[in-house]
């Protein structure tokens, strides 16, 4: 027994003089760019369940029916300058609605643009600071969709633009292992949207309307420990608020569109990372949300590979 506790104190101790490795968590934006004349790809596929939805009093429903969301992402990023990056983004989804049927949809492009105000410096407490610029663009179809697609959140019609404010700093303290702390500040803002027919408001045939979105807000904190300079453990601790959608003209008269009310998330992501190099990783883990408000309850897992060169 002693020999395997002192087996499991070597592999959990720090290694002094090495440098930890990190490949990222699930919902961070890092802190540092793509460096100058390098390339970020990233591939990533989840798997999540929609287990039931939070009610406005905080209290879980699962009586709905079980809606499954497998999603291929792929990130390709480039260094254009010290200080600025860009980032596109495509996903690929197939939903399973149970008894609404099925579904396979491209969800909205994004393109990110970074911009590196500061770099970490070892020797002192100065963190990364970045700012990233975001736009999204609805290039699926979001109306007059088929009468069972309204389960699947293929997009709201809205052009989104954003940002997050970030700030990343590993630590090395004589007590822990050495740790990734990274802060997102992030907020989005959805434009109007024209939809006739049946959309993820639900309606019909006869609905012509305007949607009028509200803002997102959320602050994710991403935790990286290392154990050693290959295995990291991670996770991300997140609240995520939605403002109200409104809905203006003809929502319909058989099925009417329904509005949304304002919405709360916390999200949980514990998971591992395992690196082969300074560049290149993969990390695997759980997706949870143990608590909201007006929104889906999720569970899911993830993996990803990630790579600069």
């Amino acid at each position: 027994m002693k020999r395997w506790v002192a087996l499991l104190v070597s592999f959990l101790s720090p290694c002094l003089g090495y440098t930890p490795w990190y490949t990222g968590t699930f919902l961070e934006f890092s802190g540092a760019n793509t460096a100058p004349g390098h390339t970020y790809l990233e591939t990533f596929t989840s798997a999540t369940v929609v287990f039931g939805e939070f009610q406005n009093n905080w209290s879980l429903d699962s009586s709905a029916n079980p809606t499954s969301f497998t999603t291929n992402t792929v990130w390709f990023g480039w260094g254009m300058t010290k200080w600025l990056d860009f980032t596109l983004v495509g996903s690929l989804v197939y939903a399973d609605g149970g008894d609404f049927g099925t579904s396979t949809y491209f969800a909205p492009i994004q393109l990110f643009f970074g911009l590196q105000f500061a770099q970490s410096d070892p020797e002192t407490w100065c963190p990364y600071v970045r700012l990233l610029l975001v736009e999204e663009f609805p290039s699926t179809p979001y109306d007059d969709l088929g009468p069972n697609m309204s389960f699947a959140p293929v997009s709201n019609g809205s052009f989104v633009t954003g940002f997050s404010f970030i700030i990343d700093k590993i630590l090395f303290l004589k007590t822990m292992h050495p740790t990734d702390f990274c802060l997102n500040l992030n907020y989005s803002y959805q434009t109007k949207a024209h939809i006739t027919g049946v959309s993820i408001f639900g309606g019909d045939i006869q609905t012509d309307m305007q949607t009028h979105p509200g803002g997102i807000y959320s602050v994710n904190l991403s935790i990286q420990i290392s154990l050693n300079q290959n295995w990291v453990f991670e996770s991300d601790i997140n609240y995520t608020y939605q403002g109200a959608t409104s809905l203006t003209g003809n929502l319909g008269s058989d099925s009417p569109a329904t509005p949304t009310l304002a919405s709360q998330l916390i999200s949980l992501t514990p998971g591992f990372e395992y690196n082969f190099s300074q560049s290149l990783g993969v990390f695997a883990g759980a997706w949870v949300t143990p608590w909201g408000q007006n929104t889906n309850g999720i569970f899911g897992v993830y993996f990803s590979f990630d790579g600069n060169f």
